[in-house]
């Protein structure tokens, strides 16, 4: 099974600063694909996931909960806009951009950025075929 997280369609429900790390919980719109018969089938959950930012920078936080509408995470040459996968561990300098549905950019960046599931998910919907991420042929 291939796993990613949609940002748009997520919403913020906690962001802690813990020393020099930064915790962000997120319920999020997740697209998982499992190959069966041949064949690639997609569907759309909602799965609690946690993003953690070792000696990060930000420039304050919003008031909780928000929803996404948009994100970015890069780390070293890859960029992943709006769907980035689950699990996600980069070890090197990284930056995460998350578009808030008020208007407001929230730009994170630090030293590592691991991104993981905190919880089980809930099934939403099937996807359309043309959801269907390039590497998944």
């Amino acid at each position: 099974m291939r796993s990613a997280v949609e940002f748009h369609d997520s919403t913020i429900f906690a962001i802690r600063i813990e020393g020099t790390f930064i915790r962000i919980s997120i319920d999020a719109y997740v697209h998982r694909w499992d190959r069966a018969d041949g064949r690639w089938k997609g569907t759309g959950w909602i799965q609690p996931i946690e993003i953690v930012l070792a000696n990060t920078s930000n420039e304050g936080q919003p008031e909780c909960p928000v929803d996404l509408v948009g994100g970015e995470v890069r780390a070293g040459q890859i960029t992943h806009k709006n769907l980035v996968p689950l699990p996600f561990d980069s070890s090197g300098a990284a930056t995460l951009r998350l578009e808030l549905a008020t208007g407001k950019l929230l730009d994170f960046n630090g030293r590592s950025l691991v991104i993981e599931p905190s919880g089980d998910g809930r099934y939403v919907e099937d996807l359309p075929d043309n959801f269907r991420p390039s590497d998944v042929g």
